[in-house]
């Protein structure tokens, strides 16, 4: 925890830019000068606050993708990025759809980076209802899809270990949306949809 940028000093100012987040957690960004490089860009446990993700959801603040701290189910303690109603431990609320997008983040030119995240989905299993997808927003804005239920190896009620190498966008300022859309109000009444240890990865030399 932070409470002034100088709490976030590591003695390194060539290769990371040191700042107290608003939500009092240190960020350090990657300056990408030259010998440097940090392996992990971004990455959110979703244990403690969302980091910069910005969610946009039709059924309220409380009904759609949050943060849920202390969710029955998650890959690393204890928290996950939600979609459903905590209280309920459902999606239950009707037609309903959201987005959660992450900050943007300034990929390195000439470097090979990859995205992982871990993905469980308790919903219908079929690709007409309960439909979620992951994009990635370019530099120019476009939305690129990386990964849908029509995906191969896509199964309910297991977690799912998504990787995508990002190495077409390298150089660019990129973001991540996850979207959800019941596109109907039946059945939903099982546990939703859980994100878990989303990164962003950079192989360094």
């Amino acid at each position: 925890c932070c409470k002034s940028d100088t709490d976030c000093n590591d003695k390194d100012d060539k290769c990371t830019t040191d700042k107290c987040g608003t939500d009092s957690f240190c960020k350090f960004t990657p300056t990408g000068a030259k010998g440097c490089c940090e392996p992990n860009l971004w990455s959110n446990s979703f244990s403690t606050s969302l980091q910069g993700i910005t969610v946009k959801n039709s059924a309220g603040t409380t009904k759609g993708w949050q943060l849920w701290t202390n969710a029955p189910l998650s890959k690393s303690p204890k928290g996950v990025l939600y979609y459903g109603s905590p209280a309920a431990k459902n999606y239950n609320f009707g037609k309903s759809n959201g987005t959660a997008s992450t900050p943007e983040i300034s990929l390195p030119s000439g470097k090979s980076t990859t995205l992982s995240l871990w993905l469980y989905q308790a919903t219908e299993s079929g690709t007409s209802y309960d439909k979620s997808f992951i994009y990635l927003v370019d530099g120019s804005g476009k939305k690129n899809l990386l990964w849908s239920k029509s995906s191969s190896g896509f199964s309910t009620n297991k977690w799912l270990d998504l990787k995508f190498n990002l190495n077409k966008w390298a150089g660019q300022k990129v973001k991540i949306e996850l979207i959800f859309d019941t596109t109907d109000s039946v059945s939903n009444s099982t546990l939703g949809v859980l994100v878990d240890d989303l990164k962003f990865t950079v192989k360094c030399d």
